[in-house]
């Protein structure tokens, strides 16, 4: 009996002894172990049931510096950066000092290195090149070859939805413009963009047509179109409501605006492009709406001869227009054109600077100019009146006798008054005559349009 009571109390110590080496511990970690010159990385040194300080030494502080070069670690962990400095390697050295366990007894635990290789850097990549391309349950043509960007294929009438596939050649290199793609009737063209690691960039185009058993060919200024058949990929443009046309016996979705009577039919180009043309008497012409905060117009040519106006042309959003220039001023000019909403055509400014437009009423602005030029002359006339008032006033006051220069400051300020008075009063009466003109003005425009409505 006796015996096995030893034996129990030796096998207890022994476990508790067994227990109290292993709770002590240690470990060292780093984010990684290769680095290129110039990058950091973090070493972490965590503690299990460990309180006390551990130093950290670098082999070759040239190659490898360490940010830190002591830690407290209280069973927990803790970081500190490596930052690479030149090519070669170093070894960091993590020593406890003065640690124990949680029971407060002295730990004795052996130091742990970890070596660091740092070389330079590696180049970036310039590969932008693509290893594969397809379109899902599709042959692509030509057989795909990473030199060759351009590719076509054909799907049959009725697709909604391809899908492009697509992978680069480089690991380092990225890709963007693969997926679902919604395609429509005729030709779809889409872009693959490989983007190598340096930045440098391929295009690849896929092209995809879906057939159209019966497409309406158009010729306009030597490029093919085809018309759009379909109302679920022609949008109408603004103040153009839904309507349908037929062309060639095949009825197409067409947009009808009934105060300007037009009619818009979509077009195709042979990128997949779909454009607004007026379509009348068979014929095909662009639709361009030229749109300010406050109007949408429709540049119509316009040969008629306006007194004091030169002819001359100008660039709206990559259409040359029939134009006036407005006062010799590369900011203005005056285009004929019809307001979209209303129907009326009539002549419009045009702000090159703002891309607006305002409407134009020729002898109203250059009055307006003329009024504003004469009132600026006028404020100019009386801001050199006052000043030379100001400047008689004060000669005149510096010629006075000390013992009256109470009374003649105030006479001078009481002067001043009445002058500054005056001015306000002139300024005051243009402006109301400057009002009043633009009033009447306003109430002949109304006349006007009410003559012309009866």
């Amino acid at each position: 009996m006796k015996r096995i009571v030893k034996l129990m109390t030796f096998l207890i110590l022994m476990f508790s002894f067994s227990l109290g080496v292993e709770a002590a511990s240690f470990t060292v970690s780093v984010g990684s172990k290769s680095l290129s010159k110039g990058s950091t990385t973090k070493l972490t040194i965590k503690g299990s049931d460990v309180t006390g300080r551990f130093n950290i030494k670098s082999s070759n502080s040239s190659v490898v510096s360490i940010s830190e070069d002591r830690a407290w670690i209280e069973n927990d962990s803790y970081s500190i950066t490596l930052s690479a400095l030149s090519v070669g390697t170093a070894t960091i050295t993590v020593t406890p000092s003065a640690v124990s366990d949680s029971a407060g007894n002295s730990a004795s635990l052996s130091a742990k290195t970890i070596t660091i290789t740092v070389s330079l850097p590696r180049e970036k990549s310039s590969d932008n090149n693509l290893k594969s391309l397809s379109v899902e349950g599709y042959e692509i043509t030509p057989e795909f070859n990473k030199d060759t960007t351009e590719y076509s294929v054909s799907v049959q009438e009725g697709t909604k939805v391809v899908n492009i596939s697509a992978s680069p050649n480089s690991r380092y290199a990225s890709v963007s413009g693969t997926g679902e793609k919604e395609v429509i009737s005729g030709i779809n063209s889409f872009n693959v963009v490989v983007t190598a690691e340096n930045g440098d960039t391929k295009t690849y185009k896929v092209t995809v047509n879906v057939i159209d058993q019966n497409p309406i060919n158009v010729s306009l200024n030597g490029s093919d179109y085809t018309v759009v058949k379909l109302r679920e990929n022609y949008t109408c443009p603004d103040n153009f409501t839904e309507s349908e046309l037929v062309i060639e016996n095949i009825p197409v979705p067409a947009c009808v605006n009934e105060i300007i009577d037009y009619t818009l039919v979509g077009l195709k180009n042979s990128e997949g492009v779909i454009n607004s043309y007026i379509f009348k008497d068979n014929n095909y012409t662009k639709y361009i709406e030229l749109a300010s905060s406050n109007l949408r117009i429709i540049g119509l040519n316009n040969n008629e001869d306006v007194s004091n106006l030169t002819k001359t042309e100008v660039e709206i959003d990559g259409v040359v227009y029939s134009a006036y220039k407005y006062k010799d001023s590369d900011k203005y000019y005056v285009i004929y054109g019809i307001n979209v909403e209303t129907g009326e055509e009539d002549y419009y400014l045009y702000d090159t600077v703002n891309k607006t437009f305002n409407s134009f009423d020729k002898d109203y602005i250059d009055n307006l100019l003329e009024t504003n030029k004469t009132y600026l002359y006028v404020i100019a006339s009386f801001g050199v009146g006052l000043f030379f008032s100001i400047i008689c006033i004060i000669v005149l006051l510096s010629r006075g006798k000390k013992k009256n220069k109470g009374k003649d400051n105030k006479k001078k300020n009481q002067k001043e008054e009445e002058i500054k008075d005056n001015v306000n009063n002139e300024i005051i009466e243009e402006v109301k005559e400057e009002t009043e003109t633009y009033d009447l003005f306003q109430d002949d425009k109304k006349r006007k349009k009410e003559k012309k409505k009866k």
